[in-house]
């Protein structure tokens, strides 16, 4: 079974035992049960297509954003609009300036990413 496949098993069985016991908390249990399981094989399959990894560089950026919006959505955790607007603006804001100023490569492929044009494909005559 894939990984996937599992992440999707376990989500279900998990969501079924989790959900009667601990309601909403459950479930968020189960679901970062399932993406653990997903992950792990994509994360082998990445290592095994373009060799050693460098895992502090991939996570260090999402960790930061992640924690200091996750600060500004407790802390506004009693107006739900204002903390997922903050939480939003705190998660890539610090994002976007950690990745400018430490991996400025990285930074500037996303960008070109972003820029591209869709590709406009013309219909065949039919």
């Amino acid at each position: 079974m894939r990984g996937v496949e599992l992440g999707a098993l376990e989500n279900v069985l998990a969501n079924l035992v989790l959900i009667p016991l601990f309601s909403m908390q459950g479930a968020a249990a189960g679901a970062s049960i399932s993406q653990g399981l997903i992950t792990l094989p994509l994360f082998v399959l990445a290592v095994q297509t373009s060799g050693r990894i460098d895992v502090p560089r991939i996570v260090s950026g999402p960790v930061l954003a992640a924690v200091l919006s996750g600060l500004g959505m407790v802390a506004l955790r009693g107006s739900f609009g204002a903390a997922v607007v903050v939480g939003a603006l705190l998660f890539l804001v610090p994002l976007i300036l950690f990745e400018r100023r430490f991996y400025p490569e990285d930074a500037q492929a996303i960008a070109a990413f972003f820029r591209r044009r869709p590709v406009e494909v013309e219909a065949e005559p039919g």
